[in-house]
């Protein structure tokens, strides 16, 4: 699906900032509203990179307490939170972004393999597990095909070009 085109328009994210480089609250805050405005629903997660977690924390040192924040100790990036979520940072993130996330609208795609399968089967030759011949090897692959989508797009956002 392709939200440029028209009568698809329901595909596109709720926001996806690529202007922004700079991490901030009010970033934040606007991809929050934007994923609310279109699917009057709050996203359930926050993933980004080590880097704009570490930015995050940072915003967060410098800001008023509050009653309810007072659990924030120095240097645990780890234990910040957004809107009462973990704001979770993975190796595989890019430094550049941020992502507010609606895992519930995540979709496991797959084709006519639902499980793990034989290369061998695929290809015909059906060998299954075979030892190559002086070898610490098996001769065939087991491999799973599949992809992941969101049934719901307009419930995610995110800021791609965040360098500082």
């Amino acid at each position: 699906m392709n939200p440029a085109t028209a009568g698809q328009e329901i595909w596109a994210a709720a926001s996806r900032d690529t202007s922004t480089t700079v991490f901030s609250l009010d970033l934040a805050l606007n991809l929050q509203r934007a994923v609310l405005q279109k699917s009057g629903k709050m996203f359930t997660d926050v993933w980004t990179s080590y880097k704009q977690q570490q930015n995050f924390y940072a915003l967060l040192q410098n800001q008023v307490r509050f009653a309810g924040e007072l659990k924030m100790g120095a240097g645990e990036v780890s234990a910040v939170t957004w809107n009462n979520m973990q704001v979770s940072a993975f190796p595989d993130i890019l430094d550049a972004d941020w992502y507010s996330l609606t895992l519930d609208d995540f979709q496991y795609v797959h084709g006519a393999y639902k499980s793990l399968v034989w290369a061998s089967d695929l290809e015909g030759s059906s060998q299954g597990m075979v030892w190559n011949l002086n070898s610490t090897n098996f001769a065939d692959a087991v491999f799973l095909a599949y992809n992941v989508g969101v049934n719901r797009r307009n419930t995610q956002a995110g800021a791609t070009a965040l360098t500082a």
